[in-house]
């Protein structure tokens, strides 16, 4: 696989790992959005998040949770957690990835927030209706 990703687990591109697991690394980001910006990933490719089995998804929940946790209680900043799946959210790596990204005030950082424009009931009835049909249907 030429994946980048792939090749960090090879051990054939050198990284800063922060922590690793059987199944799960760690490690700095080469192009970080900020001070201690951090990917945790799957050792084994796959593109998408729903594509994971669920015990490999705890492990990169746990390496994630122990990460932020620590880094708060050490620094009491504030962090994002972001995941991009597919190129239309963002990814650019198509390898899946979790970013730790910690927080300063005025860092211009990304940061996901609410939208603007409230919908109405309807719409969100008939959005939460059709989501709803999908997610039936497919299983």
């Amino acid at each position: 696989m030429d994946c980048i990703f792939c090749k960090i687990i090879r051990k054939e591109i050198p990284c800063h790992i922060i922590q690793e697991t059987e199944n799960v690394i760690a490690f700095l980001d080469s192009f970080p959005k900020g001070y201690g910006h951090i990917l945790v990933l799957p050792k084994k490719h796959w593109q998408f998040f729903h594509e994971i089995p669920i015990n490999i998804l705890e492990e990169i929940n746990l390496v994630t949770n122990n990460i932020a946790k620590k880094l708060y209680q050490h620094r009491k900043k504030s962090y994002n957690i972001i995941s991009n799946n597919g190129e239309e959210a963002g990814q650019s790596v198509f390898h899946f990835h979790v970013h730790i990204l910690p927080r300063e005030k005025d860092d211009n950082a990304i940061i996901f927030s609410h939208g603007n424009e409230k919908n109405q009931n309807y719409q969100l009835e008939k959005i939460a209706e059709e989501i709803k049909k999908i997610i039936i249907d497919y299983n």
